[in-house]
């Protein structure tokens, strides 16, 4: 793992209150792929009659991919649901690939849609064999509302949270229009997983592609950072939305698994009493935690120090600010937007949520930026923006703005985003 700190600049004022954006950046390890953790996964599969015809036949095409992908060293269960739930492969190794091929065919549209139960039956499977030798995980595919079982978002929540604590992750995959994103994407927070939108059938083997993927190259589980700030520093403030904690001004980040040579970039933002002299001075510790997955499962550590020079405020102003920084601050931006023009929307108010975007759009920082990924916001944002105008506030346009913001504010790369 290395880690690198990234101040915004590399000094503060001396004689002043400040706040300093600093980027930590997290890039794993490689992982050969003969050194990589076998998988125990379960794929839970909404059978219910919305899912009739294309949906279902690429959802089924998708996990026999799945079926091809893994090694006779992973573990493999299949659950299906519509009011009722089925487990239709019981959790084993992945052996006879053309009779569990058969058995996925096996499934045919079915009901209503009893989330919580097939969803609790994949975790079932995936608990009979959690070991942690394994990357334990739950893949949730659904395209409607939870409309039996356990409906209240907060419980659901809170199972995948104590799944989580038990080695067991949730990743959700939410098809077409008619689900509930908030829950699906709060669903896969609480259990460190994906999250992911396919918006048409055809879409549904890449996205499956792109999380096995993920998983079969996790290089770095139960990733956390923990910042312990110096006796200058008057607090630690986290810019992303991921999962903390704070032990009086100690912040701890927990950033679940990173996949082989991906970096994740974590935006603080710490804010300094004032300096008294100029020279270099220490804003705090930051430590790194993981468990090393490449070659079999150690426990590491390390440790960096947060250095910055202590200037006088006038040389402050020739000394540039980072650019990679300044990119971190306005996706996390653009995404805070998205999250605010959703909430204004959604109480009627499209012309305000419309203003939101179009101020971002405009903002000076937002339009001078280079940044290829901040350019590509814009054009996101803009794609957004003409939706609502063209044709409102609707299911369809609501689901590109939560998930574009759930990417942009948890900077969460393959397999999350």
């Amino acid at each position: 793992m290395r880690l690198d700190i990234v101040p915004e600049r590399p000094c503060i004022p001396v004689g002043e209150v400040t706040a300093l954006p600093v980027l930590l950046r997290l890039t794993a390890p490689t992982v050969p792929q003969l050194a990589r953790k076998p998988l125990n996964v379960c794929l839970v599969i909404d059978r219910s009659g919305s899912m009739a015809g294309e949906k279902l036949r690429q959802t089924i095409a998708s996990a026999k991919f799945v079926v091809e992908r893994l090694a006779p060293t992973d573990l493999l269960s299949v659950v299906q649901f519509d009011e009722r739930v089925k487990v239709v492969i019981p959790p084993g190794p992945v052996n006879d690939r053309t009779h569990l091929c058969r058995r996925l065919d096996g499934i045919h549209p079915g009901g209503q849609t009893n989330l919580s139960g097939g969803w609790l039956r994949g975790a079932a499977c995936v608990r009979e064999k959690t070991s942690p030798e394994y990357i334990n995980r739950v893949l949730l595919l659904t395209d409607g509302q939870a409309n039996h079982g356990i409906v209240d978002p907060a419980i659901l929540v809170r199972y995948a949270a104590e799944l989580t604590e038990e080695g067991i992750g949730t990743t959700t995959l939410g098809y077409g229009d008619e689900f509930n994103e908030d829950l699906l994407t709060a669903l896969a927070d609480a259990g460190r997983g994906g999250a992911y939108h396919i918006e048409t059938a055809d879409q549904a083997p890449a996205v499956f592609a792109r999380e096995l993927e993920g998983l079969l190259a996790i290089a770095a589980q139960n990733v956390q950072v923990v910042f312990a700030p110096s006796s200058l520093v008057r607090g630690v403030d986290l810019c992303a939305a991921v999962e903390l904690h704070q032990d009086g001004r100690t912040l701890t980040v927990t950033l679940g698994d990173l996949v082989s040579a991906d970096t994740r970039p974590l935006l603080v933002m710490v804010r300094t009493n004032a300096a008294r002299h100029e020279g270099w001075v220490s804003l705090g510790r930051i430590t790194v935690t993981y468990d090393d997955v490449v070659g079999g499962i150690r426990s590491r550590a390390l440790t960096r120090d947060l250095l910055v020079a202590a200037v006088a405020s006038e040389k402050l102003a020739a000394i540039p600010i980072d650019a990679a920084v300044l990119k971190e601050l306005l996706l996390f931006r653009a995404g805070k937007v998205l999250q605010a023009a959703i909430a204004e929307a959604d109480g009627g108010g499209v012309p305000g949520a419309i203003q939101r975007l179009m101020d971002f759009l405009a903002a000076p920082e937002v339009t001078a930026s280079l940044d290829a990924e901040v350019q590509a916001a814009r054009r996101r944002i803009t794609e957004l923006l003409h939706e609502l105008q063209d044709r409102g506030f609707d299911r369809l346009s609501r689901k590109h703005m939560h998930y574009r913001s759930h990417e942009w504010t948890r900077r969460k790369t393959t397999p999350g985003a």
